[in-house]
């Protein structure tokens, strides 16, 4: 759950305090410019503020809400710093003429006294007021030098009260007609003056920071913190109301001070005793229910701190700097460290040399307030093993609002890359498979084909997908073999077969195919695999050795009329056919088989037909 920042409260009041004392400078000017002279003193009887004073008010109105609203460079701190400083010394001039009586800020030539200007009479500046604006000077150099230092603030703050206290002083006095109060028998405060002081303070205070020492008992969801923050105004109203009531009712019927005092304190006691006890009860209740949360919310954290404990990831907090502030115990598995020996240490002993640059990129952005999620990258156990990780990392803020740190949850990743390594190769071995393969959802739409399957069928991977199987059919398989087959692999079996198919061109091949059921963990089908062999040149051979062996058996059945008995010519060697005719036995085979012949002639034929030749072959 995310906090509000007190910060952005107190800065909604410096603004508002801020640009309230510009606003009195300015009404103070125009006082003085247009003679209507309530501008300057917000009442006839009341002294108007001096023209270098609604000047001071303009400028520190404006530096207030310029340290608010911007950050400050080199060059503007400087011009800055001097403007509050000739400030200061003006204002501590100021104050030292009441006592030497010399004019040391020429204020006798740029503001003449005893010169009339519209209906009012010049007045100095009042040494109180010189006092006061060297103060807020002084708080305001600290602020935009040391601004980020916790005592300094505190410092800050003091002055802001006691500006604060001043100029509330001297508003009281103004209400209640008591001149004491806002000046005596020295040069006063005016009316606008002090009210300006007032708002001064208020400014110097929460531009000190929800740290320093006047705020912080302010800050906080506790029933007194609340109370207190509704009775400090509550009681700041009734003082002025009831003193502005005192001296007007004074003014206008001359009542009795005393009894006058006596009713109206009655009046705001009962008023505010009232107030109080419904804000009492308010702020109780929403107590109750505050600590209702707050118990609530302890049972969560226990839980949640329970999670994280238990949790196989490595869940690991660390500082703006990136020292290790906790250490789950998923991170003393992952890394191999125990809590003791990582606390207080940089969290670059689990980052290898070659990947630290990555930790100060992390966390630039998360000073900014930014998170990252599921950042891949690697990772170095104690042993020095290294291994692919998934960090997430998110900014730690702490009640008040402020940056603190990052949480960083790391995730070994089990085995993953493993796995999408072996997938990889796996979709390779499919896309450069030399079978066709088709993977269908459980109603036979096709989701995958591979290459092969384009190059055999001739249809593309998006002409295929969405399709059925059944754009392959050539009709010449029944149906009803298909309905056997589907009933086959959605009972879980396999199915294996032949398909005389259609490619998209029209002509016809032949495949043989492995159809199996695809399930998941549960052993739900979730899809259909096949995979199939073009056999179309393998049936032309099958075709063509069947004709072959047909041939020979004819061939053989020829040939077997020479089988049996057979009639020849004892002398003349010759053959009766079955025509009752003497063949020479040559002329007979040939005619009854497809031998052929080629002829020769033996020894003894040689020796009786050409006994020279063979005399002289012996010779030799």
């Amino acid at each position: 759950m995310s906090k509000i920042n007190p910060n952005i409260n107190l800065d909604r009041i410096s603004l508002f305090s801020g640009g309230a004392v510009s606003l009195i400078g300015i009404l103070g000017l125009l006082g003085w410019v247009t003679g209507v002279r309530e501008l300057a003193s917000f009442h006839t009887a009341y002294l108007p503020i001096s023209p270098d004073g609604s000047l001071v008010f303009i400028v520190i109105g404006l530096i207030v809400l310029l340290n608010v609203r911007f950050r400050y460079s080199n060059r503007s701190k400087i011009f800055i710093s001097i403007v509050i400083a000739i400030i200061s010394i003006y204002g501590l001039l100021k104050f030292a003429e009441f006592f030497i009586k010399v004019d040391l800020t020429f204020g006798n030539i740029l503001f003449p006294g005893s010169e009339k200007v519209g209906h009012f009479i010049t007045r100095r500046m009042s040494p109180i007021t010189g006092v006061l604006f060297f103060i807020v000077g002084t708080a305001l150099q600290l602020e935009i030098f040391f601004g980020n230092h916790r005592k300094i603030n505190s410092v800050i703050s003091s002055l802001g009260v006691t500006t604060f206290i001043a100029g509330f002083i001297a508003t009281i006095g103004y209400l209640f007609g008591t001149p004491l109060l806002y000046g005596g028998n020295i040069i006063p405060l005016s009316a606008p003056t002090a009210i300006g002081f007032f708002f001064l303070g208020c400014a110097l205070i929460t531009i000190a920071g929800a740290e320093n020492i006047f705020i912080r008992p302010f800050i906080g969801s506790s029933a007194n913190v609340k109370l207190i923050r509704a009775m400090l105004p509550l009681i700041v109203f009734a003082i002025l109301v009831q003193g502005f009531l005192h001296e007007r009712l004074f003014t206008m019927f001359g009542i009795n001070i005393a009894l006058l005092s006596a009713v109206l304190s009655l009046i705001f006691a009962v008023i505010t005793a009232g107030i109080v006890i419904q804000l009492s009860r308010v702020i109780f209740r929403q107590a109750d229910k505050a600590e209702i949360e707050r118990k609530k919310t302890e049972e969560k954290n226990l839980q949640l701190a329970s999670i994280i404990e238990s949790s196989e990831d490595a869940i690991i907090s660390k500082t703006l700097d990136g020292i290790i502030t906790s250490w789950n115990t998923g991170a003393e598995k992952m890394y191999g460290y125990v809590k003791e020996q990582v606390i207080n240490q940089p969290i670059l002993i689990i980052i290898p040399p070659d990947h630290q640059y990555e930790m100060s990129q992390i966390l630039e952005k998360v000073k900014v307030g930014r998170h990252i999620d599921h950042f891949e990258t690697v990772r170095m156990k104690r042993n020095g093993t290294r291994f692919d990780v998934s960090i997430s990392v998110s900014p730690i803020f702490n009640v008040e609002g402020a940056l603190i740190g990052a949480s960083m949850i790391t995730r070994d990743i089990s085995l993953r890359k493993k796995a999408e390594d072996e997938l990889r190769k796996l979709s390779r071995a499919v896309d450069q498979s030399p079978a066709s393969i088709v993977i269908t959802d459980t109603t036979g739409s096709i989701e995958y084909v591979n290459p092969k399957f384009v190059q055999i069928t001739g249809y593309s991977l998006e002409e295929a997908v969405g399709k059925n199987p059944r754009i392959l059919k050539s009709g010449e398989k029944p149906s009803g073999d298909y309905k056997q087959l589907w009933s086959i692999i959605t009972s879980g079996s396999e199915w294996q077969g032949e398909f005389h198919n259609k490619k998209k061109s029209g002509e016809l091949y032949w495949e043989s195919a492995v159809i199996s059921p695809i399930k998941d963990v549960r052993g739900i089908i979730t899809h259909f695999l096949a995979v199939k062999e073009d056999i179309t040149q393998r049936k032309k051979a099958e075709a063509e050795r069947e004709n072959l062996i047909n041939e020979l058996q004819v061939a053989l059945a020829d040939v077997k009329t020479l089988s049996g008995l057979i009639p020849i010519c004892s002398s003349c060697k010759k053959i009766r056919d079955d025509q009752g005719y003497w063949n020479i036995l040559e002329s007979y085979i040939m005619k009854h088989s497809d031998a052929r012949f080629t002829h020769g002639m033996c020894p003894e034929c040689m020796a009786k037909f050409y006994p020279d030749i063979t005399k002289n072959n012996s010779n030799k």
